[in-house]
């Protein structure tokens, strides 16, 4: 593993992406490499930047073809903990005609889920530039200890840190218990990164104005097609989508998280926090980016690609 580099916990996963049912019922299913932590290392990667992803995985050929899939997008394995409990996760999406997903999941849960004692340390992060965690599997039963050990570690050591909570009310089996989590991960982390639609479910608010007065400062949230925000509270800070010919949204989120984490890598902590609108611009454009291919990561190869879609729209490249 190198020094300096990102890590990024959680689960990985197939994104089995179904077409509409055609006559007869048939429908055609490509199976991609996803889960968000996943989607997030493979872009930071694509980016050029050193990354590792840390996460429990089985020893099925799944999981060998998920593994082969990171290491052949030049993503750090050597944090991956096989296990032949773990069973490789699945999300079946289905998309809309604006190229919107919904997902069903089968994720690993559960104690074999977690790491033990023995196979946690905070020793990765000694040389970390920034530790990032997301989804179900930074506030769920067993694995919330897990996000929650690392995120104080990474306080400790200085590590810029990311969290995206990634709500999906209907996989949380204790709502309450759950939120609770979430808010105490946000309290910790750097910057949290959460949608529109999570931020108002966790806050327990019906529109975002209301949301934003009951989130800690330092935040950011994307609106999807609308852009995005950045909250220092007291006020808001917008950013226009680009306009692209969207295949699908899958892992746009998590795109645009690598690429805030992306500025914070390239810039010293206090350029990062005084350009936020740069940040947004950019990060807004790596998701663009995204959304051109089918899936999370078919579409963004290198940078080159964020920074021609930018030219395109008139806006400053950012430094390699």
């Amino acid at each position: 593993m190198k020094e300096n580099n990102i890590i990024c916990c959680g689960n990985i996963a197939f994104d089995l992406i179904s077409s509409a049912p055609k006559k007869h019922g048939h429908c055609k299913i490509q199976a991609r490499p996803g889960g968000s932590v996943l989607n997030t290392a493979v872009h930071l990667a694509r980016l050029g930047l050193p990354v590792s992803i840390m996460a429990k995985t089985g020893t099925d050929r799944l999981s060998g073809i998920l593994v082969d899939a990171l290491k052949g997008s030049g993503v750090d394995t050597s944090l991956l903990v096989p296990d032949k409990k773990i069973r490789t996760g699945l999300a079946i999406a289905s998309l809309d005609k604006n190229g919107n997903s919904s997902y069903i999941f089968y994720s690993p849960e559960g104690k074999d889920a977690a790491f033990t004692r023995g196979q946690l340390t905070g020793k990765p992060l000694n040389n970390a530039a920034a530790f990032h965690v997301a989804s179900l599997y930074a506030y769920n039963d067993h694995t919330f200890e897990n996000s929650l050990y690392l995120l104080e570690q990474s306080v400790k050591k200085g590590v810029f840190s990311t969290f995206d909570p990634n709500w999906r009310p209907h996989r949380v089996k204790d709502r309450n218990k759950a939120i609770r989590r979430i808010k105490k991960l946000i309290d910790i982390v750097s910057l949290p990164r959460m949608s529109e639609s999570d931020i108002m479910a966790i806050t327990g608010t019906r529109t975002l104005s209301k949301a934003l007065r009951c989130i800690r400062p330092n935040t950011v949230v994307t609106l999807g097609e609308k852009g995005s925000l950045f909250w220092n509270g007291k006020r808001e800070l917008y950013q226009r989508a680009f306009k692209v010919k969207v295949r699908d949204t899958i892992g746009a989120g998590d795109a645009f998280t690598a690429g805030l984490i992306y500025m914070h890598y390239i810039n010293d902590n206090n350029s990062f926090w005084d350009n936020m609108r740069d940040n947004l611009e950019f990060a807004s454009a790596v998701s663009g980016v995204v959304c051109l291919g089918t899936g999370a990561t078919e579409a963004l190869k290198s940078l080159r690609q964020v920074r021609l879609l930018m030219g395109r729209h008139g806006k400053k490249k950012t430094r390699p």
